[in-house]
């Protein structure tokens, strides 16, 4: 990271790390998704995407068959966003890229309002 004007505004790995932990693998990839659009990366926007599609139902598909409790989807959400942030970022984005780090507010706000229906499905469903 940098303090350098000039150096484009992205959301860290450690936010896409938190969202994918915290929400799912899939709220990670939209921010990496965003960070691409803003490096001019659009045609690796739909591989982050569809892995992020791709990998988050089989987490559901998984936990539906299985019945795996929280912690261990927490880990797989923790692998997803190694793959993000190790593989995607670093292929796509570059691994010494010097940026500024971009606010989450905007993106926390919009993830709490989508996850919110799920865990009030979860608790009263």
């Amino acid at each position: 990271m940098t303090d350098d004007p000039d150096a484009p505004e992205l959301y860290t790995k450690t936010a896409i790390t938190l969202f994918s932990a915290l929400f799912s693998t899939i709220f990670g990839a939209a921010l990496l998704m965003s960070n691409m659009k803003t490096m001019g990366r659009s045609s690796s926007r739909f591989l982050v995407l569809a892995f992020g599609v791709v990998y988050t139902a089989i987490i559901i598909f998984t936990n539906e068959k299985i019945g795996t409790n929280s912690s261990l989807v927490t880990v797989f959400n923790l692998v997803g966003a190694v793959i993000l942030t190790e593989i995607f970022w670093n292929h796509q984005l570059g691994k010494e890229l010097k940026h500024r780090k971009k606010k989450i507010w905007k993106p926390l706000i919009i993830s709490i309002i989508i996850t919110i229906p799920f865990i009030l499905a979860l608790i009263y469903g």
